[in-house]
């Protein structure tokens, strides 16, 4: 928090504007079953329902952040590992990719690395 407090404006990434509330998020179409960069997913775990794949999706395509819910009592963790996986295979960032906590669900952190 005191690099971020010493920093410039100008200094800010899109994901440190969009998480102060800066800016908003880039957005992402609405049916990405049908977006060339993200429609086309190979799906390796069979488990995965239609809402699943979606979230899979939206996760792909967010520039900035994302965030992934659902309603309290259904565990998402047996999807956070395949989540994980797609969002290795599929972002452009993959080789910068933290993935924090396996046993906390929706924790990949997507972007460049911090300067």
């Amino acid at each position: 928090m005191d690099k971020l407090a010493k920093m410039s404006e100008a200094e800010y990434t899109p994901f440190i504007r969009v998480l102060f509330g800066l800016s908003s998020p880039s957005p992402v179409p609405e049916d990405l079953s049908k977006d060339p960069e993200v429609g086309n997913i190979e799906w390796f775990d069979k488990t995965l329902n239609d809402s699943q794949k979606d979230a899979i999706r939206f996760a792909l395509a967010s520039k900035e952040i994302a965030l992934i819910h659902g309603p309290p009592g259904v565990s998402p963790q047996p999807h956070s590992l395949s989540l994980y996986i797609y969002i290795y295979i599929y972002s452009p960032f993959s080789s910068s990719i933290s993935l924090r906590g396996i046993t906390s669900p929706f924790t990949a952190i997507k972007g460049p690395p911090p300067p």
